[in-house]
Parts: C-alpha cells; sequence; structure tokens
C-alpha cells in the first residue's frame, strides 16, 4: 500500500460516513417531524442503528465513525428540536381564524333593539 492509497481511504471513510451520518440524522428529524418532536429522530436513528448493526460496530471502522457523527449531529439539533416546536405552535396559532369582535361580547342588541344575552343569541 502506497501512501496515497492510505490517504484516499481515510479520506473516504471520513467523508462517507459524515454523509451517512448526515442523512440518518436528517431521516430520523423527518421522520420525527410527524409527532412534532423532531429532537427525537436522531437519537432514535442512532438507536436503531446500534441496535441492527451492533455486531459489527467493533470490527468497522465506518460504523464506529458514522455513530460519532451521529451522535455530535444530535446533541446540536437537540435544542433546534425544541425551538422548531415553538415556531410551529405560534404559526398555527397564527393561522387559526380569529373570532369577530362582537362575537366576544356577552350581549348581542337584536334587529329590533332589544339586549339579549349570548346564550339565547347562540339558540336562536
Amino acid at each position: 500500500m502506497n501512501i496515497f492509497s492510505l490517504a484516499f481511504d481515510a479520506i473516504a471513510v471520513v467523508l462517507g460516513s459524515l454523509i451517512a451520518a448526515a442523512a440518518l440524522t436528517w431521516l430520523g428529524w423527518t421522520a420525527f417531524k410527524i409527532v412534532r418532536h423532531p429532537e427525537w429522530g436522531p437519537p432514535a436513528a442512532l438507536i436503531l442503528l446500534v441496535t441492527a448493526f451492533g455486531g459489527a460496530l467493533r470490527s468497522s471502522e465506518f460504523l464506529r465513525m458514522v455513530v460519532l457523527f451521529s451522535v455530535i449531529a444530535g446533541a446540536l439539533v437537540w435544542s433546534e428540536g425544541g425551538e422548531w416546536r415553538l415556531r410551529h405552535a405560534r404559526r398555527e396559532e397564527d393561522s387559526k381564524p380569529k373570532l369577530p369582535l362582537s362575537a366576544n361580547k356577552q350581549n348581542f342588541e337584536s334587529k329590533r333593539g332589544a339586549k339579549i344575552s349570548a346564550r339565547e343569541h347562540l339558540k336562536g
């Protein structure tokens, strides 16, 4: 083995594991956005990876680096998940239809000018 093939192999393992960890993190984030807890996605995907390939972790440098980079990415996106949930909740509140101001009053005026209570108004 010459030095160039050794350097190429090292770079390929590092870049490949970075790409695999990024894909795993994105997949976990996207999957857990459905239940509105995207920060749980990367750790769940990492647990799934370790469970599925746990025996191969001892012998595979690539898998160990994927796990390492996934742990780092999971730590970085954990706080962003809480922020995402807050932004998403605010956006939903803003998109809800607002009641007209007259609906908030307790007394309504009828067409004849008589005051009726909100309960009676909603009945008829």
